[in-house]
């Protein structure tokens, strides 16, 4: 259906996290195990989170839910993108732990600190950065 919508000389713009990467590997997945398993762990995150003022939205999306159901690595982004009629044409990287708690709390209130992740993210391979974007055109 997307590719369909497009129009023939169109991009798609796509942005995902690094399924791999720094975030995923060391605040993603364990929080959704602790998520999971509903404890006392998790119920004392969630008072931190709250306390510290998260509000469980982003500029993104305000969605009730949030859990990432997806984590692509470059490979099975660039397959999605096939098995979709879509090549890649371009491919770059996001940050490196800009968003990795709790740097993330300092990060995201210095400029200078998220320009110096994104050239750290610049020189690393793919699978150290904390995402991916890319553009996408009709196969």
């Amino acid at each position: 259906m997307l590719h369909e919508s497009l129009h023939p000389e169109g991009v798609l713009i796509v942005t995902v996290p690094n399924g791999k990467g720094p975030r995923e590997s060391f605040v993603t997945k364990p929080v959704i195990r602790m998520q999971k398993k509903n404890g006392w762990v998790w119920k004392t995150v969630q008072n931190i989170k709250s306390a510290l003022g998260y509000k469980g939205t982003t500029v993104q999306s305000s969605a009730d839910d949030l859990t990432h159901i997806q984590f692509f690595t470059r490979k099975t982004l660039t397959e999605l993108a096939n098995e979709n009629k879509f090549s890649i044409e371009q491919f770059g990287k996001t940050n490196f732990v800009e968003d990795v708690f709790p740097f993330s709390m300092v990060a995201k209130r210095v400029k200078a600190l998220q320009k110096f992740d994104c050239a750290v993210a610049e020189i690393l391979p793919y699978s150290f950065t904390g995402g991916f974007v890319s553009v996408w055109k009709k196969a």
